[in-house]
């Protein structure tokens, strides 16, 4: 008998679920890159992304520091630790190898790590049984967010997303395990959790949630006696992060526990959904405000009470969701920084793992709720128009941390009384050259809060220029009395090279290398005190042995081409001043040895257009004018060459004043 053709079937649900999916994906792709993708260009915040990344870029290039990653803190510290973030250096790192010397890649990776874990809890949020519509609209939300802006384009918020991506993964894959009893996705969900624990300490309560959702699942989900493998496999996970932990940390750290502060820093829990709610007044260094912490806390009551059924019973993954948002809240809560109370109150990175509690009480609370199914097109519009709101309010944002100075002015604007804002713009007027400005930013952190050590360093180095050295040492020696590191040893050692005091400018350096015999700045600063003291010999090899241990320092290659230039040998003074032009094009010093250089090599065309460039950086440099005069000379141009001397000699140059009394020009003060 023929057989009867089999009828076409149509596609099953799963593969429209599978289409439907890829466009939920392919869209928040979009809504990332779309805020994020402009992230490339930006450089660094100096928000302690200096300290973890620019300061140690020639540490992070190298693949032979990679088990230093799991022997120090974030900082790279070897004592007085507390943020282990091993998995966190190990990116950097991948960073700064293919990077280039370039922050583009530090950033594509935050932004695409960040899209890899919105997709972790897209899927997980989908394992647990949530409607895909649903969760589409709510990770769309949260991707256009502004509250993730300072996640997506703050570098040291890494661990936070890593953290985020392999414990949403890791919460997936439990749940695959115990559905298909499969020893697959039990290995993968030991290895997710192990990434995650070596993200972020708080991964360590990850176990509890994983349980509690055991309790709180109706898909009748039983904790099973031989699942105890689960149990050893974490405890087994545990110790070996601790071993690793407390092996890289020892000592004493600056930070404390408080019981009437950690009650103080609650108020984070209802600030967050707040700011969620609200997303205004956002800053970079975020305080607690009325109306964050008044909105937050109507939103969590609200959820509570609607906990309840009708029928008197509680809705379990509801309270499950809200447990999960608190209990993953309060770990950052325990330390407190000696400047928190005088810069921020929390940093939203923080909120990314505790977010997906607060996610899966609101989609339970959708899901349960007749007015959203009643309301459908309704509720569509008011997403796309929301969602539309959001991403301009977070592009705009993202400008804020494009560099240093733009992020430090954002967050004065928010709060003039920020003392980390106000030491780091100060920074950045020193690093520009206006130093008036950076004088009055350390002030004014100092009046806030007398002990803050950097801004006592920094005011030093300007009371210095200043020639106020009673003033300079004062600070310096209320610095190096609380804290003695190598830095501001160095510094010290700068004011008493000033002073000539090379005796006591020698014991510091002398100091400084006890401490660490790997910094460059303290070979640069000893190359400039021997070549203060007229030993270039000596002083030519300080430079070279801080080039050794920072090859990328332009510092170092400036300081070697002025050595060299001394010596006389101008050839290979011309080949460092090129390699600190290459590091460094936008550092007047650069430019300036550069055009010496070439200058002393006969090249009086090269030199003017170096000192040219130079002076692009900075119009008013008084020396560079006069130089570029002198140059003008040989090159037979005597009416520019007066112009950059009358220049020179009107902003206080002896030298301009007296070459135009030689080519009778006056002095250039009228």
């Amino acid at each position: 008998m023929k057989k009867k053709a089999a009828p076409i079937q149509s596609a099953s649900p799963s593969s429209k679920l599978l289409s439907s999916s890829y466009v939920h994906l392919i869209a928040i792709a979009v809504i990332i890159i779309g805020i994020y993708g402009k992230s490339a260009s930006y450089g660094l915040t100096g928000f302690d992304d200096f300290h973890i990344i620019k300061h140690n870029m020639q540490f992070l290039s190298s693949w032979n520091n990679i088990p230093t990653a799991f022997t120090t803190d974030a900082f790279f510290k070897k004592t007085d630790g507390v943020f282990y973030r091993p998995l966190q250096t190990l990116s950097y790192i991948v960073d700064a190898h293919f990077g280039n010397n370039s922050y583009s890649i530090f950033h594509i990776h935050n932004f695409l790590l960040l899209l890899a874990a919105l997709y972790s809890i897209y899927f997980l949020l989908l394992a647990m049984g949530f409607n895909k519509n649903h969760v589409f609209c709510a990770i769309a939300l949260v991707a256009a967010h502004p509250l993730l802006v300072h996640s997506g384009c703050w570098l040291p918020a890494r661990g936070d997303i890593q953290l985020l991506f392999a414990g949403s993964l890791s919460f997936l894959f439990f749940i695959k395990y115990h559905r298909e009893n499969s020893y697959l996705f039990l290995v993968l969900h030991f290895i997710t959790f192990l990434i995650a624990v070596f993200a972020k300490e708080t991964a360590a309560l990850l176990p509890l949630v994983f349980l509690l959702f055991i309790y709180a699942s109706s898909a009748g989900m039983m904790f099973r006696k031989h699942q105890m493998i689960l149990v050893t496999g974490w405890v087994l996970i545990f110790l070996i992060y601790a071993i690793c932990r407390f092996n890289a940390l020892s000592g004493q750290n600056q930070f404390a526990f408080s019981f009437i502060t950690f009650l103080y820093y609650s108020l984070t829990i209802p600030t967050i959904p707040g700011a969620l709610l609200a997303p205004l007044w956002l800053n970079p260094m975020p305080q607690f405000t009325v109306l964050h912490a008044a909105l937050g806390s109507i939103i969590l009551l609200a959820l509570c009470i609607s906990c309840r059924k009708k029928t008197g019973q509680w809705n379990r993954m509801q309270l499950f969701g809200l447990v999960w948002y608190i209990l993953l809240t309060l770990p950052p809560l325990v330390f407190v920084s000696p400047n928190q109370d005088k810069s921020y109150d929390y940093l939203e990175h923080r909120a990314l793992l505790p977010m997906v509690g607060l996610i899966i009480a609101v989609l339970t609370f959708v899901k349960n709720s007749l007015s959203f199914q009643k309301y459908k097109k309704g509720v569509a519009n008011t997403f796309v128009g929301i969602s539309i709101l959001f991403a301009i309010l977070a592009f705009n944002r993202a400008e804020t941390y494009a560099n240093p100075m733009d992020f430090n002015l954002a967050i004065l604007a928010h709060n003039e009384k920020n003392i980390l804002a106000l030491d780091g713009l100060g920074a950045e007027y020193v690093e520009h050259e206006n130093y008036e400005a950076a004088y009055t930013c350390f002030d004014k952190a100092l009046e806030i809060k007398p002990t803050l050590l950097t801004s006592l360093s920094n005011r030093a180095l300007l009371r210095t220029m200043k020639k106020d050295f009673s003033g300079a040492l004062t600070d310096l020696n209320k610095v190096i009395q609380a804290r003695p590191m190598p830095e501001y040893l160095v510094n010290r050692a700068v004011v008493y090279r000033a002073m000539g005091n090379f005796t006591a400018a020698h014991e510091d350096i002398a100091r400084a290398l006890l401490l660490d015999s790997s910094r460059a700045n303290t070979y640069i600063e000893l190359a400039r005190l021997l070549k203060s003291e007229g030993d270039f010999t000596r002083a030519k090899l300080s430079a070279e042995q801080g080039i050794a241990y920072s090859p990328d320092n332009a510092e170092a290659y400036i300081e070697l081409a002025d050595i060299l230039n001394n010596q006389q040998n101008f050839s290979e003074s011309l080949t460092a001043a090129n390699r600190a032009v290459e590091i460094a094009p936008g550092n007047i010093k650069c430019w300036i040895n550069r055009g010496l250089a070439k200058n002393n090599l006969h090249d009086p065309e090269g030199a003017y257009n170096d000192f040219c460039k130079a002076l692009l950086i900075n119009p008013q440099a008084m020396d560079v004018l006069y130089l570029r005069g002198m140059v003008q000379l040989t090159l037979h141009r005597p009416d520019e060459a007066k112009n950059d001397l009358i220049q020179a000699a009107r902003l206080g140059s002896v030298a301009a004043q007296n070459m135009l009394i030689r080519i009778g020009s006056g002095n250039g003060k009228n």
